[in-house]
């Protein structure tokens, strides 16, 4: 559980208490002393009730009804007859006592709650302002991961802890998507403060945890191995979560003489993981969506594709059947030219229906990730040159231009996708450029 040691700071505030309570009572008595004195002012404990008020201001009830009866005792010893006893001469005077220490009570009680109040509300108003500026900066930015290090500044800002960090859970632990000290080891300690939730209107605990460690690989805490130094720190982890599922958790640590968070901090911990679960459900609804449509537009294309190609397909096959339709008609007399153009007519229709093939074949590779290019050095010159030779005689009476610089150095291409592309880009111009079009 959380350590129950009282941390040095609020040891010091309550010494701080008691040296402003002896001060303010020693003014006022000192003020008493004027007024009752050199001008004889009959009844001037009053005054006590600014130092009430001063101390119910500053540092709430019990301080303030502690002063309230010091006050009594102080104006009973040195101002009402006889003087230094607790002793009251005149019954009247017992009615003025109990009367002040009643009023002193209660206005030290109503101050202290106005200043309660007042605190409350501004601190409030400081974890509302903390919550919006995350929830901002999760708004504004494209993703979590963006949005992860001005998150994480935000919170460092607004809470005493030393450091904080964010990590994604994976399915071998949880790797760190943000950290206030990057480039610095992440605290690993065998014993941990995890942030249990409660149903309803419960507040949340801090509950101690050990983790379960391998015996090859033991982890220890961080810090001293004998307890008691102010060096030894304390980590802390707020669960990111949605609909049951741990997406992740907040993690921060500081010095354990700082003591557990507070009720703000843990509050704001507790907000900031919750704003970060929906964000990271969003990213992935995100994400799901994108590859919802990825998907649909890829259908789209491959039906697209396949349109284009069955009419690609057809165009060789027509061809080829119609060539040996005619080289098997028996009525026909074929002299050996004639034969030798037809025979080149259906080799060149069969070596384009085998790069409409292949480029199919490639797109699924393509899809699956399976093609990889082949790189080697080549002279640009000897891969242009063969294309252009073989696509010459579709371009008709135009003449494919070719102008490679004489300086242009060797260039590292896969040739078989090379050829690919600039076959495609020749053919493309040669069937829809029109018969004026230049072709350089």
């Amino acid at each position: 559980m959380a350590d129950r040691r009282l941390p040095r700071s609020l040891a010091r505030q309550r010494w701080f208490a008691a040296a402003f309570a002896i001060a303010a009572l020693a003014v006022a008595t000192a003020l008493i002393a004027v007024l009752e004195g050199p001008l004889d002012v009959p009844n001037a404990s009053s005054v006590y009730l600014v130092a009430v008020v001063s101390v119910a201001a500053l540092f709430g009830t019990w301080p303030a009804l502690a002063v309230s009866v010091l006050a009594f005792l102080l104006y009973d010893l040195l101002f009402i007859e006889p003087r230094f006893t607790l002793t009251v001469s005149d019954p009247h005077e017992w009615i003025n006592l109990v009367l002040f220490l009643f009023v002193a009570a209660v206005i030290g009680r109503l101050t202290a709650v106005l200043s309660d109040r007042a605190t409350e509300a501004a601190r409030r108003a400081r974890e509302s302002q903390a919550l919006f500026g995350i929830s901002r900066i999760l708004a504004t930015a494209t993703t979590v991961d963006a949005a992860a290090p001005a998150v994480l500044a935000r919170l460092a800002a607004d809470s005493r802890m030393a450091r904080l960090w964010i990590g994604l859970t994976t399915g071998t632990g949880e790797r760190t998507l943000a950290d206030t000290r990057p480039g610095t080891p992440i605290p690993r300690p065998a014993v941990y403060d995890v942030l249990v939730r409660t149903p309803g209107d419960e507040p949340s605990r801090w509950l101690r945890t050990h983790v379960r460690t391998e015996s090859t690989q033991p982890k220890r805490a961080i810090g001293p191995r004998s307890g008691g130094g102010s060096d030894r720190v304390g980590v802390f982890r707020v669960k990111i979560e949605v609909d049951g599922e741990v997406l992740g958790s907040v993690w921060a640590s500081r010095s354990q003489a700082a003591g557990p968070p507070t009720r703000e901090e843990t509050r704001l911990l507790s907000l900031a993981a919750d704003q970060l679960a929906l964000g990271l459900r969003r990213d992935r609804l995100a994400s799901e969506s994108t590859a919802a449509e990825i998907a649909r537009e890829s259908d789209a294309l491959k039906s697209a594709l396949l349109d284009s190609v069955s009419h690609d397909l057809r165009t060789p096959l027509a061809s080829i059947r119609a060539a040996a339709g005619s080289l098997m008609d028996a009525s026909v007399a074929w002299s050996p030219d004639d034969m030798r153009r037809t025979a080149r007519a259906i080799d060149g229709e069969a070596d384009r229906l085998n790069r409409l093939v292949r480029n199919i074949l490639d797109l699924s590779r393509i899809e699956g990730g399976a093609l990889r290019p082949d790189l080697e050095v080549f002279d640009l010159a000897e891969l242009i040159e063969p294309i252009v030779r073989r696509l010459q005689p579709l371009a008709g009476a135009r003449v494919i231009e070719v102008t490679i610089s004489a300086e242009l150095p060797p260039v590292e291409v896969d040739a078989i996708f090379l050829d690919e592309v600039v076959t495609n880009l020749l053919e493309n111009a040669m069937k829809y450029g029109g018969p004026q079009a230049r072709i350089r």
